[in-house]
């Protein structure tokens, strides 16, 4: 969530500098230029010329040319300030909606915990062109089911499940069993591998090792120490 709302903020910025950069370049010809209502060809017109599709992303270099194609393009159309920002901010919207939703498509939990995972696939969802019109819950399930790790797939998949909250429920169920199931796993590795103690005597290179002989005055008989002796 947070990688993506970061994402989200990089992108805002990107649009603001954009619009910025757009409004700078302002419609300089004379009032008699323009219609009685002061409405310029519009949006029609305006796709009609063909606007480029912005796909820099991130990228300055890519998003400056695309801005200085946009001029161009306003530049042959009687277009307002206001319908500059209007109908720039129109073509980011669409090209961030159709990046979201490849985003959406391409979608795998790899290592991120479930509830993560299903967090941002419903935000993604949102810009899902084919679920905006269809209420497809089965088309959902084998989507969000091939988008799994191995681990939950393995046993997600084979219970088939058709109903999207159920399929959500059993996966938070199998990624708890999973989770306990690695810290018992971390657990029993540990135990097995404490390292064991030895002492050793160490000798003299070259020599053997000796053992050291305990004198004392105890008969050798009975074991007794005897005074005087």
């Amino acid at each position: 969530m947070r990688q993506m709302a970061e994402a989200m903020k990089r992108q805002a910025d990107a649009t603001d500098r954009m619009l910025q950069h757009i409004q700078g370049d302002r419609d300089d010809r004379p009032q008699g230029h323009r219609g009685r209502d002061g409405d310029y060809h519009g949006w029609a017109e305006f796709q009609k010329a063909k606007p480029p599709t912005f796909r820099g992303e991130f990228n300055p270099t890519l998003a400056e040319e695309w801005i200085q194609e946009l001029k161009k393009l306003f530049k042959g159309l009687r277009c307002s300030d206001e319908q500059k920002v209007e109908y720039t901010i129109s073509i980011l919207a669409i090209s961030v909606r159709n990046q979201k939703e490849i985003e959406f498509m391409q979608m795998k939990q790899g290592n991120m915990p479930f509830e993560e995972f299903i967090a941002q696939y419903e935000e993604l969802s949102n810009f899902s062109s084919y679920l905006k019109h269809n209420a497809d819950e089965a088309w959902k399930d084998m989507h969000v089911t091939a988008a799994l790790n191995i681990a939950m797939r393995n046993v997600i998949a084979p219970l088939d499940i058709k109903n999207y909250a159920e399929l959500v429920n059993r996966c938070r169920i199998v990624a708890r069993n999973i989770e306990v199931a690695e810290k018992l796993k971390q657990g029993t590795n540990f135990s097995n591998k404490r390292p064991m103690k030895f002492s050793m005597c160490k000798s003299s290179k070259g020599k053997k090792p000796t053992v050291s002989k305990y004198t004392s005055n105890s008969c050798p008989n009975c074991g007794k120490i005897h005074g005087g002796r």
